[in-house]
């Protein structure tokens, strides 16, 4: 239960000054996280910089989207509020059942625009509808105002800790992303099958499947099978090798996900610079001796490190493949820290990740391997492809509507570095030179000559 688990979304707010005051607000209560989807006004402005007062820095640190679905990424649990009941079926809560909510997880309050409100389509995301009490002649209340008593109220329950929900540790629920990408599959399914006919109700029937799911309170476990069970009934005849490809590819790499975050813990450093990276809690090995001080290490030591940290950078590669790049950077001219780290960067799993279709090195691997990746316009299902200058590299046509690949292009954790040309509509992306070291964009300090010194000895 935190603090830091509780976001306010404005949606298409109007006046300047009412988000300013919402900002103001959010401060008041120990709260930081603002989201706002599509401001009327220019944001950030002078108004509401000094609307906020002391609060500038929420305004710094707040992120703008174009579309509801899109921030709704890392919320596992969204909030709408209303002024009045909605005829859906949709749970409707006051302030006083905020105790029966889970405030160990996520949790989205979102506030539609000032002069019409959420609109039913915008309702259908949320888990429940929220009314604040008011005189019932004239329910309308300022943006600002809904907004800090929703903060007050919610700032009561987390520091009385009220929490009623003890699910157990081992049930993992479905993230608002998790819900989204399993919706998307469906959907593409039923537009496939000619579900959404006549074509005019096809608004409303979207709304009520978001709705449906979005009220089921589903595990993690329950979308992956249920979008397994889309992807199954999107064929007459399942052809099972596409099939697993597609599941695989969506929902997969648990076992490597795990190792990963292993990965992150041993090394003592978030390696590929992910918010969900354990390290950012736990800043010690695991083990239970993990957190014990450790003596200084030695010259070899320090040099063993800093080649599993790139080793495992890309992808843990087996040592045998990381040796034989090394040769090849002895053999070839100029500094051989330079030219271990080119070498490693035309891989194509490496440069597929960079140009992100997929939001993991793993993930990138995955694609290749599966065939979704064209180079030249040639099909290669080999990782480590050496990536040669002004080669074209794009997803294959039948690949481009995965929803992984959509999910990684819409992602603002990286950019694509400059040695990428990218055309994001196409999904194609032209390796213009071999980086530099310091070029390439690591999350992490990265030492390469220590690697060669490592092999040299």
């Amino acid at each position: 239960m935190s603090f830091n688990n509780i976001s306010f979304i404005l949606h298409k707010p109007q006046l300047s000054e009412n988000i300013g005051a919402c900002a103001r607000a959010i401060k008041n209560f120990n709260f930081n996280k603002l989201l706002l989807i599509n401001p009327k006004p220019l944001f950030p402005n002078d108004k509401i910089l000094a609307t906020s007062v002391g609060a500038k820095d929420i305004i710094k640190k707040a992120n703008v989207y174009n579309t509801l679905e899109k921030s709704l990424n890392n919320i596992d649990i969204l909030i709408a509020t209303s002024a009045r009941f909605r005829n859906k079926n949709i749970k409707h809560i006051s302030l006083s059942d905020l105790k029966k909510i889970d405030f160990s997880k996520k949790i989205g309050f979102l506030f539609g625009s000032e002069s019409s409100g959420l609109a039913n389509n915008e309702i259908s995301y949320a888990n429940f509808t929220m009314q604040i009490p008011s005189n019932r002649k004239f329910k309308s209340l300022n943006l600002s105002h809904s907004l800090i008593i929703v903060a007050y109220a919610v700032s009561e329950f987390i520091s009385v800790n009220r929490n009623k929900f003890n699910r157990s540790r081992k049930i993992k629920d479905a993230s608002k992303k998790d819900i989204n990408n399993m919706l998307s599959l469906c959907i593409k399914n039923l537009e496939e099958k000619h579900f959404f006919h006549p074509l005019e109700k096809k608004p409303i029937m979207l709304e009520n499947l978001r709705s449906i799911f979005n009220k089921l309170n589903l595990s993690e476990k329950e979308t992956r099978i249920l979008s397994s069970v889309f992807a199954g009934l999107s064929k007459k005849k399942v052809d099972w090798q596409n099939f697993t490809c597609a599941y695989k590819t969506f929902y997969s790499m648990t076992k490597r996900l795990n190792s990963k975050h292993k990965v992150d813990r041993r090394l003592k450093v978030n390696l590929w610079g992910r918010p969900k990276s354990p390290f950012n809690s736990r800043a010690y090995p695991p083990g239970q001796h993990g957190q014990t001080k450790s003596s200084k290490p030695s010259d070899f030591g320090v040099q063993l490190q800093a080649k599993q940290k790139l080793k495992s950078y890309y992808g843990n590669m087996n040592e045998r493949q990381f040796r034989n790049l090394y040769k090849k950077a002895i053999m070839a001219k100029g500094n051989t820290a330079e030219n271990l780290i080119g070498l490693l960067e035309r891989r194509l799993d490496a440069v597929v990740y960079r140009s992100k279709f997929a939001n993991t090195i793993f993930s990138s691997r995955q694609l290749i391997n599966h065939g979704h990746v064209k180079v030249n316009g040639k099909k290669v299902n080999i990782s480590s492809y050496q990536v040669k200058e002004e080669d074209t590299i794009e997803i294959r046509d039948k690949s481009k509507q995965l929803a992984i690949i959509d999910v990684a292009m819409a992602s603002k954790e990286r950019e694509i570095p400059e040695y990428i040309q990218a055309d994001e509509k196409n999904k194609k992306v032209k390796f213009v030179r071999i980086p530099k070291f310091e070029e390439v964009p690591y999350p992490v300090v990265m030492e390469p000559s220590l690697v060669v010194e490592y092999y040299s000895r």
